[in-house]
């Protein structure tokens, strides 16, 4: 094989696939509460590490790609951010920036690989950091597709869920040939992993929400139908704590025995909740946004989920180490199932042990390297190619 492309173009698999079966199903909703906004997140998954990191504006970054026939994309960060990251730092599965905008990975087996063209590429996890790190809104978003697609080098059997501040929240699914933005309708701020456009056809043939038929109970898409109904049927409470309840309560009935990390985004008032389902207590910890701060002279800081905390936990982050980063990726990769991460049957157990300990090199080592570093000129460039 060739290790130094395979190394790289494989890599996340193992997220890219998390949902071959109904073990991986991970759900992503929002609603509004009088004046706040929330979003919420079931992550299905097989392994519960990972590091909550707070993200820097000002940083200079270049994207990782396995070949060099496509342009990398390179930016500098416009917001800073807090984002879930399991394989590693500047390679989250979902975060929300200072501006109130959240963006979350699920999988949909439907979905293909942009085809190569001329825009600037960039790898799927680090996608989710790209649009923290310069994007305001769904509109910013939305527009940045025009300029920035998904390396064709890398599997993309996903979509994404985003919600920005003024409660509005879109689908994003690619195609091969094209991407869609689907903004999601009031009623169903919902996203499982089936296509946005067929979730929601089918709703509008139940009652309630345009049709005559009994909402299903036993469909394959029964979770995007139960969450929908619960979300239309709620009434906000004038508690915070209720309305903030009520996603918990949401997120419970859409859980599985693979569920491991449980997120809500209060966007509005600025605070991050989750809590990992299987490490006791289950208790669910407070993050307060405004707490930190996101500028480039200040350090980056992660803290540990595996850690038991409870309650708010702002003041329990850690300053970067490279040394913690390896440790989080090394451990997320050994405890993923090797045929998610590219082992063949041909491969030899040396050789697979060789390509497992490379490709933790490379991409724990991306955040030390000249790839990612503060900005210190007075460029506003936030996309195209470093000199």
């Amino acid at each position: 094989m060739n290790f130094r492309v395979k190394l790289i173009a494989v890599f996340f698999v193992a997220v890219l696939t998390f949902g071959c079966n109904e073990l991986f199903a991970c759900s992503a909703f929002s609603y509004k509460a009088n004046d706040n906004i929330y979003v919420c997140k079931n992550f299905d998954w097989m392994i519960n590490v990972g590091h909550v990191v707070v993200n820097k504006s000002g940083m200079a970054k270049k994207a990782l790609l396995p070949v060099t026939n496509e342009k990398a994309l390179a930016w500098v960060s416009k917001y800073g951010s807090i984002t879930f990251n399991q394989y590693g730092r500047e390679y989250p599965l979902g975060g929300m920036n200072e501006k109130g905008l959240v963006i979350e990975i699920l999988w949909l087996s439907e979905a293909k690989s942009p085809v190569a063209d001329s825009r600037p590429a960039i790898d799927v996890l680090p996608w989710i950091q790209y649009q923290l790190d310069c994007s305001s809104n769904l509109d910013e978003v939305k527009n940045s597709l025009k300029d920035v697609r998904i390396s064709s080098q890398f599997r993309t059997n996903v979509h994404f869920f985003i919600c920005d501040l003024s409660g509005r929240s879109a689908a994003v699914e690619f195609y091969g040939s094209g991407e869609k933005f689907c903004i999601t309708e009031n009623d169903a701020q919902v996203l499982e992993n089936v296509p946005y456009e067929r979730s929601i056809k089918e709703l509008r043939t139940c009652d309630g929400f345009g049709g005559s038929r009994s909402m299903p109970k036993a469909s394959y898409n029964k979770r995007f139908f139960s969450l929908a109904q619960k979300i239309k049927d709620f009434s906000p409470f004038e508690d915070v704590k209720e309305n903030l309840m009520f996603g918990i309560d949401c997120l419970e009935a859409a859980h599985c025995n693979r569920t491991v990390w449980q997120i809500i985004y209060s966007i509005t008032d600025r605070k991050v909740y989750y809590r990992i389902r299987n490490v006791y207590p289950v208790q669910w910890r407070t993050i307060d946004f405004d707490h930190f701060s996101y500028k480039n002279d200040t350090p980056v800081l992660y803290n540990n989920m595996l850690e038991k905390q409870v309650g708010d936990i702002s003041r329990q982050f850690k300053e970067y180490s490279s040394q913690a980063n390896g440790q989080l990726v090394k451990m997320a990769i050994s405890n993923t199932p090797g045929t998610l991460i590219g082992k063949n049957d041909s491969d030899s157990e040396a050789a697979y042990k060789t390509f497992m300990a490379g490709m933790a090199e490379i991409v724990s080592r991306y955040p030390d390297s000249e790839n990612c570093k503060p900005d210190n000129s007075q460029s506003n460039q936030t996309v195209g190619s470093l000199p």
